[in-house]
């Protein structure tokens, strides 16, 4: 078997997969468990992703998280002295207030040499976040209890109000990002694959080395009716239906 790239009734692509002649159960166990042309493990023992036939490869988040995945998080009680670390105890209606508060604390402490401010300590218990916890400092950790659903012995952050978004936003959100007069250029590309590292822009004009770049993709109706999003069936429990509209959904 190998998998080959096909399309929907609304043209969204997904992997499929076509049979080359007879195979028996035990091939199929084989071939399923350790073989795929779309990710595989080379000769070195590194999983590669290669291209299909419009370059897009499988998203690659090997390296997400702390420094890249590669060093373990940082010990809190061997790092940061107690002196720097703040306790923040769920109170009984929105907690983002004093979350914060302490981040606040925390940002005002100085930059020890390893890097690091302080922590924001949650304890166990349930904290009620009514819009987004931001950190916009270096060297601040937030840290939290356990890692289950029990809060009596973990940290459990629970998102109130209907506002889809990320609870904890780390560093400038992307819709506080202002551009820079005279740097905004377009994508000449007419096609950028999924997992592209690189793209090519109308001019380089006002940009220099090392600048970080922005890329924002806004929605069309063409895009959210391809997909489907302009024609959300009715939900179960009759509540509201909110159909996509092209100036709610910009990528960036």
């Amino acid at each position: 078997m190998s998998p080959q790239m096909g399309r929907s009734k609304k043209h969204t692509r997904y992997p499929t997969f076509k049979t080359r002649g007879p195979e028996r159960l035990e091939d199929r166990r084989l071939l399923a468990v350790n073989y795929s042309e779309i990710a595989y493990y080379g000769d070195a023992g590194r999983l590669l992703h290669p291209l299909d036939d419009q370059g897009n490869r499988i998203l690659d988040f090997s390296t997400a998280g702390y420094r890249n995945g590669n060093v373990p998080l940082p010990d809190v009680a061997t790092t940061i002295p107690a002196a720097n670390i703040v306790t923040v105890v769920p109170g009984a209606g929105d907690d983002l207030a004093a979350i914060h508060a302490a981040i606040a604390q925390v940002a005002a402490m100085p930059r020890a040499a390893n890097g690091y401010r302080g922590a924001v300590q949650l304890t166990a218990g349930e904290f009620q976040i009514s819009s987004q916890i931001v950190i916009q400092n270096d060297g601040i950790i937030l840290r939290g209890v356990g890692d289950g659903d029990n809060p009596a012995s973990n940290t459990i952050l629970r998102g109130t109000g209907t506002t889809v978004r990320s609870l904890i936003v780390v560093g400038a959100s992307s819709n506080s990002i202002a551009a820079v007069s005279g740097t905004t250029h377009s994508i000449v590309d007419k096609y950028v694959p999924t997992g592209a590292t690189s793209l090519r822009v109308d001019s380089t004009a006002n940009w220099s080395v090392g600048d970080q770049i922005v890329v924002r993709r806004g929605s069309n109706a063409h895009w959210i009716a391809a997909i489907g999003m302009d024609s959300i069936p009715p939900r179960s429990d009759g509540g509201t239906i909110v159909q996509w509209a092209t100036a709610s959904y910009e990528q960036t």
